[in-house]
């Protein structure tokens, strides 16, 4: 089967579980909106998979953070991808001043193609001067052997 035939019956199957644990209508209804909204969008799947693949390079080449999600929402607020909440407050008689990061989704519901599309290219240019990485060089290597990702 395809990717897309693949992420379907899992959306579908997400679906039914929620019906079968007996949820409230609104839940089921909750449910349906976010397939819906999943089938609508104008997101490009293997761009998706190659993106992910490509921040799971990066996350093992750069070495310095345990978990996947955390490099991933490092990489997201350094590129700008995430909204930022400033707050100020006098401590000791300093100016101090606060910054809480909240990094956006790159999901399906969640993010349009082209949101995407700017992220990815963001993604490449800090990959390429942060860590030397030619996003297209990787790209070959990735297509002939995705397993080694």
């Amino acid at each position: 089967m395809d990717d897309l035939t693949n992420l379907f019956i899992k959306k579908i199957s997400t679906l039914e579980d929620t019906i079968s644990k007996g949820a409230d209508i609104t839940a089921i209804k909750d449910e349906v909106i976010k397939l819906r909204n999943w089938l609508a969008s104008d997101r490009f799947i293997q761009q998706h998979k190659t993106c992910q693949a490509f921040l799971t390079y990066l996350w093992r080449h750069d070495g310095r953070y345990k978990a996947r999600r955390g490099f991933v929402s490092f990489i997201k607020c350094k590129l700008g991808f995430a909204d930022i909440n400033v707050t100020e407050a006098t401590i000791d008689g300093q100016k101090v001043r606060f910054e809480k990061y909240l990094p956006w989704s790159l999901s399906y519901g969640s993010c349009s193609q082209k949101k995407h599309q700017r992220f990815l290219n963001d993604l490449k240019q800090y990959a390429l001067d942060k860590y030397h990485v030619d996003f297209d060089g990787w790209l070959n290597e990735y297509s002939a052997f995705p397993e080694l990702v």
